[in-house]
Formats: C-alpha cells, structure tokens, sequence
C-alpha cells in the first residue's frame, strides 16, 4: 500500500477517535464507556499506521 494511503488512512482514524473523544464528553453515562472504548481503540490503529508509515517493524510483531 503506498505511504500516501497510509497517511490518509492514519488522519482518517485520528479524527474518528478524535470524534469519539468528544462525543464521549457529552454523551450521557451508559453511552460514554463504549464512546471512550472507541476513541482508544481508533487511537491505537492510528498508532500502528504511524509506525508502518515510519518504517518501523510491524506492531504485531512486537506483541508476539
């Protein structure tokens, strides 16, 4: 995949968990768990994307 959609890919899950986080502020109490779930989640993909991005190994490498 080219770096460019990768890039892309990685802004498109920043501003979702971005969103999320937001969300999650305003949302009533049964909803903000799940919004907060997202948000970190959205955030860490954003993360992994990052790293292939900047040519490290890739994250699932590293947990094994």
């Amino acid at each position: 995949m080219p770096t460019r959609d990768l890039v892309r890919l990685r802004d498109d899950y920043e501003r979702m968990a971005r969103q999320a986080s937001e969300a999650a502020r305003t949302a009533d109490a049964a909803r903000r768990p799940g919004l907060r779930a997202q948000a970190r989640e959205r955030s860490a993909i954003a993360s992994d994307l990052n790293d292939l991005i900047e040519g490290r190994d890739h994250p699932s490498a590293r947990r094994s």
